[in-house]
């Protein structure tokens, strides 16, 4: 096993874990950019705390700022899922390779909402043994109802990455393919979704029924945006509104933060929380909905697997 998959394909996580280190000792703040949040100050400290608890070996140190159900997928394909296996990969990594020296550059921190934030940047690990290497990555993190930014997901990048294809981006949102409908009965929901021709995007048909008759359809696509390296949509409905959406992942729940403007003009944002459950039902909610600045009510359906026919 290499230094790329061993250090090198955990140098993306570890530099991303130091949010509220509490045995890490105080340092002076990072001088802030005048554009840049509290939020994204808080999140260029913990780079900064966990580099020195890196340092250290400290593999527990380092799991204790993943969320239970958090996923780390490395460049050499290799994946480890939930905070135990975190802790056991980053065991094995400090016993296998001792004095490890972490370096890290975030060169993009997004908050985008009140509790998602992306995170990309390059993490240099210098092995005294084998020399350098760097790696890119790209993470997300969640904030829990206690304050702290926790690891979500995260995945690093490397030089091949460029050579796949829009379908094994999407990949992880193949579970919604298939025809589905609401559990409730007062106002009937369906959704079909489906990939298109070259597996290019996923595309969502939901219809809206009241009454028994079809009060508004929305067509969504689903797709890859290689210049900001993360998943997007683009959604119009059958009144003449149209908007788009960016997605975040932290475990079986993704996060579609919309943007979009209604058919007379008004624009509006909204959080949309999709839930996995298993092959047959997921759940939606639709959540710090608003439009033209005032507030909406949150919406939520229970979505379940149409049988085949």
């Amino acid at each position: 096993m290499t230094l790329r998959t061993t250090a090198v394909s955990l140098a993306g996580v570890v530099a991303l874990l130091g949010l509220c280190l509490a045995q890490t000792p105080p340092r002076p703040r990072p001088a802030a950019p005048a554009n840049a949040s509290p939020e994204e100050m808080v999140i260029k400290e913990a780079i900064a705390g966990y580099t020195a608890a890196f340092n250290k070996g400290d593999a527990a140190g380092v799991a204790a700022f993943w969320a239970e159900d958090a996923e780390y997928h490395a460049d050499d394909g290799t994946a480890a899922r939930g905070r135990a296996a975190v802790a056991e990969r980053f065991k094995s990594l400090f016993a296998d390779n001792k004095g490890l020296t972490l370096a890290v550059t975030a060169t993009s921190v997004k908050v985008l909402g009140p509790s998602v934030a992306l995170v990309e940047g390059t993490a240099r690990v210098t092995d005294p043994k084998a020399g350098a290497d760097e790696s890119p990555f790209e993470s997300v993190w969640i904030k829990g109802a206690d304050g702290r930014w926790l690891i979500g997901r995260l995945r690093d990048l490397s030089a091949t990455d460029d050579q796949e294809t829009n379908f094994d981006r999407l990949k992880e949102l193949e579970w919604l393919v298939g025809e589905w409908a609401n559990e409730a009965a007062a106002i009937g929901v369906t959704l079909s979704c489906r990939w298109d021709k070259n597996r290019n995007f996923l595309v969502h048909d939901q219809t809206v029924t009241v009454g028994g008759k079809d009060a508004v359809t929305v067509t969504k696509y689903i797709g890859w945006d290689p210049a900001e390296g993360r998943i997007r949509s683009w959604v119009f409905d059958s009144e003449g509104g149209f908007g788009s959406g960016v997605w975040s992942r932290a475990g079986n729940e993704w996060t579609e933060e919309v943007e979009f403007r209604n058919r007379v003009g008004a624009d509006g944002s909204a959080r949309n929380l999709w839930r996995f459950g298993d092959d047959t039902h997921f759940e939606w909610k639709a959540v710090d909905r608003e439009v033209d600045g005032q507030p909406v009510a949150d919406a939520a359906v229970k979505f379940v697997r149409k049988a085949s026919k």
